[in-house]
């Protein structure tokens, strides 16, 4: 009976080992059809996926080799958990093949779908998750944008709202009591809001002494959540020449620096400087003594001195395709992107003249002039009229340049030349009445 019972009890386990053995052989089969599945479904979706990754079966261990460039939006361990909603990480192995890409190898012990990949602070190792990637939601930046009324901020809301499907939400900053001056881009989906809660890219337009302001923009973008910011700094590199004693940009100066400080602090928050050189529409302006009607120019600066120039619309071509090719948490805590074309102010209105028909009379004056009058407007405690003069002081005499190389490769667009951008403001069916004032670029 008992070698009965023995002999019954040997062939149970015999068979429920034979039934183990073919349960783990069909659950192997089933995470290499899976495999394959995900690999065919990334190969296919590619342009979608937040990450693209090739299998590699060698000797039974699956490897995964993922874009530098695309590994490096992640940079921390709380950012996939917000991205694919949490999972378990291991840690995997770095090598490296080439200066371009990076090759993940998982390790024997762990297992894993290497659906994601987070490159570490110290970039010794790699996480990755086994949760397959949420739709490319990171491509698409909730963006906040300050300064949605003004000269640059205008034309900025129309070339995203063309792109609208790009964004998960446009939105500019108001005062309950201005929410009216939005109605139109209102009525075209820009979501006019006060508070900086539900987004994660901001794109600040504020000029002048508006400026001064946006250090506390920064802290109340961070409190809500903000993870990327770009401060208004068009115009000339306030790190070289004279900019950096400049008080028109002495404010952006405080900006720079209060940047750096909060992306030491806040590892997650970067921010990214946009250095074009003035504005053509803003140049070729009354800000520096253009009068129209006379033909006359008295600009404060010194003959043959060039200085970089950029159209608004190169601008919004700019800062959408800096916004479509690098993520919301791009790695470098500080990007420059040049886009502007060097130009003497002679040449500039002999384009003016050529347009209109007529003949400028250029008359210099001495920038120490505009000085003076800065000094004046700061003793009677005029700070719109010091930062005025402050500018005009410092447009033509040759500070005004965007240091090379340029980064304009990185833009694949045809640029609008200086004398295209004349004749768009000045041909004979524009009169661009608004453009022959002062611009005033206010939030």
């Amino acid at each position: 009976m008992n070698r009965n019972f023995l002999s019954k009890t040997s062939c149970a386990l015999k068979e429920s080992n034979h039934r183990a053995s073919l349960h783990s052989r069909r659950n192997t089969l089933e995470r290499r059809r899976v495999r394959g599945q995900t690999a065919r479904q990334a190969a296919s979706q590619k342009r979608r996926s937040p990450l693209s990754w090739n299998w590699k079966n060698k000797r039974g261990n699956p490897k995964v080799v993922i874009s530098y460039l695309e590994i490096e939006e992640f940079q921390f361990e709380a950012d996939l958990e917000k991205i694919f909603g949490g999972g378990h990480f291991a840690t995997a192995w770095l090598h490296e093949s080439n200066s371009n890409d990076l090759i993940v190898k998982r390790k024997p012990s762990s297992y894993g779908l290497p659906c994601s990949a987070h490159q570490a602070l110290d970039q010794r190792y790699l996480l990755y998750t086994c949760l397959p990637p949420r739709p490319s939601s990171r491509l698409a930046p909730s963006v906040f944008i300050i300064g949605g009324r003004g000269a640059v901020g205008r034309p900025l809301v129309d070339k995203f709202l063309k792109q609208k499907a790009q964004f998960q939400r446009i939105a500019v900053l108001a005062d309950p009591a201005k929410v009216s001056r939005f109605a139109d881009a209102q009525a075209k989906g820009v979501e006019i809001v006060v508070s900086y809660a539900g987004f994660n890219v901001v794109v600040s337009l504020a000029a002048n002494a508006a400026m001064k302001l946006q250090p506390g923009m920064i802290e109340a973008a961070i409190a809500g959540g903000v993870r990327h910011f770009y401060p208004s700094e068009y115009g000339g590199d306030i790190s070289v020449g004279e900019f950096w004693k400049n008080r028109y940009f002495r404010n952006k100066v405080v900006t720079r620096d209060h940047l750096a400080a909060k992306a030491k602090k806040h590892p997650d928050f970067r921010y990214t400087l946009l250095m074009t050189g003035p504005f053509t529409e803003y140049a070729v302006s009354s800000f520096n003594g253009i009068n129209f009607e006379k033909h006359t120019v008295e600009p404060y600066g010194e003959p043959g001195a060039e200085l970089s120039v950029t159209a608004t619309p190169e601008y919004c071509h700019e800062i959408h395709r800096w916004l479509d090719t690098h993520p919301v948490r791009f790695r470098e805590e500080q990007n420059s992107a040049y886009q502007a074309k060097r130009i003497t102010w002679e040449k500039l209105m002999q384009y003016l003249g050529d347009v209109q028909s007529a003949q400028y009379k250029l008359t210099y004056l001495d920038p120490q002039g505009a000085a003076l009058k800065q000094e004046e407007a700061r003793k009677d405690g005029n700070e719109d009229e010091e930062v005025f003069w402050a500018g005009k002081s410092v447009m033509l005499n040759g500070s005004d340049l965007i240091p090379e190389p340029l980064n304009n490769g990185k833009f694949p667009f045809t640029s609008e030349s200086a004398k295209e951008t004349i004749q768009r403001l000045f041909g004979a069916n524009n009169t661009c009445t608004l453009l022959r004032s002062i611009i005033q670029l206010s939030i």
